[in-house]
């Protein structure tokens, strides 16, 4: 078991306390799938305290906000490994247990690289999370919850049975319109 008293050379994250003031994590969409999943995926290493690695699909984001690292914006990300639907290869399973599901809101899009925009480096999906409940009739209807993902995923990786994604979550406030 580690020690509380770490010193700054065996604490991976000590780099994050010697951060610039104002310098935050935002990354592009093409940093994301470039810098991050790529590395990722090849199985390079990559700067610990950044992204999480989990099974997102095992948990509300509710409880996943626990398991994610901090970034001062709200925002969590998980390196996660996305399963097949029904032996479909480019279907995937989101259904969260039986708590919940998360369902694209809009159609993936292609991420293009900045320098060769003809040149696709993977793709995005927006999704959000509705809670599943039972209804009078035994019948389960969805209830959209403020929770928001962004997906992303490596083109030519999309059809495996299992892959690597670089998901996003965030809650989103819906704003009040004023009377």
């Amino acid at each position: 078991m580690a020690s509380s008293s770490r010193s700054e050379e065996e604490d991976p994250y000590s780099w994050k306390k010697h951060l610039p003031i104002g310098i935050k994590f935002r990354p592009t969409d093409q940093e994301l799938l470039l810098e991050y999943l790529k590395i990722k995926f090849e199985d390079k290493p990559i700067t610990p305290g950044i992204i999480s690695e989990e099974e997102i699909y095992e948990y509300p984001p509710e409880i996943l906000q626990d398991k994610a690292f901090k970034h001062d914006d709200g925002r969590m990300y998980f390196f996660t490994n996305l399963k097949g639907k029904d032996n479909s290869k480019s279907k995937k399973e989101r259904f969260v247990k039986k708590i919940g599901y998360w369902k694209a809101t809009q159609a993936r899009t292609d991420v293009h690289d900045d320098d060769n925009r003809k040149h696709k480096i993977g793709t995005k999906t927006p999704l959000a999370y509705f809670h599943s409940r039972v209804r009078e009739d035994g019948s389960r209807e969805g209830i959209k919850q403020n929770w928001l993902m962004t997906e992303y995923r490596l083109p030519e990786k999309e059809s495996a049975d299992e892959e690597l994604a670089l998901c996003v979550i965030y809650h989103h406030e819906k704003k009040r319109k004023k009377s």
